[in-house]
Order: structure tokens, then C-alpha cells, then sequence
């Protein structure tokens, strides 16, 4: 997807050709790298359908995890094949969120869902599913999310730390909510103490994405309007653990970053990362 759709057919061809050379019955057998089958075929407009013969009914996971890294390519014709040869199993007739989403492409369905339920544990899994909204279907969406996160903000208890359940709720509603519109909400009702974690849990959501996007010099300003403790901890992450950040991006941003020592420190703390990955020691 990063190198660009016409350099990747390239690869798409070679695997192609190498599974043509198997025999119909190596075909049948289960393949560790079945995934990288289906994504080759369907990128040079063979049939999917031929890798799919050793899904079986307790395989929905796999299911949804190979419609979700089809879809990065936009290969929406194979998941609708996939669909339809897995719809005879339990998993595909009873769907989760993230099948209903990721697999039959039911994004209004799971929004209505999410707008109908009454149980957060299920909202919070529709939630987390819900991908590529409708421009029209935005503006509800994003609507119930902020009743939800007033409700939170307003809660006597509420806390971004400890048990209480708002450490977990807000977090999650504030992230999405970033996720969906690539904007960070003020909310100035939330008790004084929180305002900067809350906004910072927004601007992590919206870091990524301007990164993603590759507008490199829109993300420093977001990291640069971060509080101190928070871009530390922000870049020693993404260098600490794996993510799906982009390295290459991410390292663009810092150098974006106009004020020395701002930058100074973020590389600091992102070779600090680096290092306790063990990625520096053979460079040094």
C-alpha cells in the first residue's frame, strides 16, 4: 500500500506463478502463508476463492483478519467472494461487530447498532469495529460519541487513571472520536486537572493519522502543542513498541519539528526507544 498499488502487482505476479506450480492437491492443504495467496490473486484478478479451501468454522478470526488487510487495497470484490463462501458456518450467520464490518461491509448496520445499545461493553465492540463511515452517517455517529463522552466527563468520578470505569471508557471514546474526524475536541466542562489528558489522548489518535496521511508538518504542530511529559512518552512508545506507525514517518515528523529543543529532546527519547528494542546495538 506505502510503495503504491502498480509496484506491488509486480510481487502480486510472482506469487501468482508460484502457486500455479503446485499441484491441486498442495493447493488444498492449509498454508501458512495463505493470506499472501488470496491478496496475489485477487490483485491480479484470479479466483480467491481457490486459497480459501482450509477455512474451516472456528476460523473467524482469520476470516476478519484477512478482509481487514484486503481492504487496505481496496480489493472489496474479494471480500464479497469470501463472504459468500464462508457464509454456511456459525461465524458468518451470527456475526461479530468486526465481521459485520470488516467482512459484509454492514458499516450503517453496526452504526445503528452502536446508536441502539444500551450495554457499553457492546458499544465499546462496535465501536472498535466501525471503519469507513458514510460522509452522511458521520455527523450521527460522531454526535452519539460526544453525548457519550459528556456523560463521562460529567461523571463525579471520572479519572483517566485507577479503577474507576471512565480510566477505560473516556479513553477509549475520546480516541475514536479523533480516529473518525481527525480533530481534537476541547472539553472545557471536564474538571481543570484532566483538560491536557484529555486532550492528549485525541492528539495521539490525530498525530497518527496526519502521519499516515503523510502530512508530516501537521503532526509536529500537534506533537509540538502537546505538554512535555506527554510528547516524551508519545515518541518513546511508538520507538519502544511495535505500532502501526509508520518509522519513516514518524522520523519525518521529528525532523519537521521547528524548535531545537523540542526536536532535540524528541529524537533523544526516540532513540531511548529505539535502544530498548535492541535496534541501535548493531548500528553502533
Amino acid at each position: 500500500m506505502i510503495a503504491g498499488i502498480e509496484r506491488m502487482r509486480h510481487y502480486a505476479d510472482v506469487i501468482v506463478g508460484l502457486w500455479r506450480e503446485l499441484s491441486t492437491l498442495d493447493r488444498r492443504r492449509p498454508l501458512m502463508a495463505r493470506d499472501i495467496v488470496v491478496w496475489a490473486l485477487g490483485m491480479t484478478g484470479g479466483d480467491a476463492c481457490e486459497a480459501l479451501t482450509s477455512f474451516g468454522p472456528d476460523d473467524g478470526s482469520e476470516v476478519e483478519r484477512l478482509c481487514r488487510s484486503l481492504r487496505w487495497f481496496g480489493l472489496t470484490n474479494v471480500i464479497e467472494c469470501i463472504a459468500e463462501a464462508m457464509r454456511g458456518f456459525d461465524f458468518a450467520q451470527h456475526p461479530s461487530p468486526s465481521y459485520l464490518v470488516v467482512c459484509l461491509g454492514r458499516v450503517d448496520e453496526a452504526v445503528e447498532m452502536f446508536l441502539a445499545s444500551a450495554d457499553w461493553a457492546d458499544a465499546h465492540r462496535l465501536l472498535q469495529a466501525i471503519r469507513n463511515v458514510p460522509a452522511k452517517t458521520m455527523p450521527r455517529l460522531v454526535a452519539a460519541i460526544d453525548r457519550m463522552i459528556d456523560l463521562q466527563v460529567g461523571d463525579p468520578e471520572a479519572t483517566l487513571t485507577g479503577p474507576h470505569h471512565t480510566a477505560i471508557t473516556l479513553r477509549q471514546l475520546l480516541s475514536r472520536r479523533a480516529f473518525l474526524t481527525g480533530k481534537i475536541r476541547a472539553l472545557p466542562a471536564a474538571p481543570q486537572s484532566m483538560q491536557s489528558g484529555l486532550a492528549a489522548i485525541q492528539a495521539e489518535e490525530v498525530i497518527a493519522l496526519a502521519l499516515a496521511r503523510d502530512r508530516h508538518s501537521c503532526a509536529a504542530a500537534h506533537y509540538a502543542a502537546l505538554p512535555e511529559t506527554e510528547r516524551h512518552n508519545l515518541v518513546y512508545f511508538w520507538a519502544r513498541y511495535h505500532s502501526d506507525v509508520s518509522e519513516r514517518a514518524l522520523r519525518r515528523m521529528l525532523l519537521a519539528l521547528p524548535e531545537p529543543e523540542i526536536r532535540a529532546l524528541a529524537i533523544a527519547h526516540y532513540l531511548t526507544g529505539l535502544a530498548q528494542r535492541g535496534i541501535l546495538a548493531p548500528l553502533l
